[in-house]
């Protein structure tokens, strides 16, 4: 799994090791939980002008609902 849009301010505070948990729109309380194993050493310019960074996390165990596409809200935790 990947993000696309950390900024570079929130990308500063975000480390390889820390773990990461996702919150699956399509479904009602799924959470799932995972860890950095990467972080992009150069940023994309979004259409907005925003430098955006992406994040490599491999999650602790794979879900057979989650869909390429779907949307999640990611939580770095410290």
């Amino acid at each position: 799994m990947k993000t696309t849009d950390l900024d570079e301010l929130s990308v500063a505070k975000v480390k390889v090791g820390d773990s990461v948990k996702i919150t699956v729109s399509a479904f009602d309380n799924k959470v799932l939980l995972g860890k950095v194993v990467a972080i992009a050493l150069r940023g994309e310019k979004l259409p907005t002008g925003d430098i955006a960074y992406t994040v490599t996390i491999a999650l602790d165990e794979q879900d057979p609902d989650l869909r390429w596409g779907m949307s999640v809200k990611v939580e770095f935790q410290k």
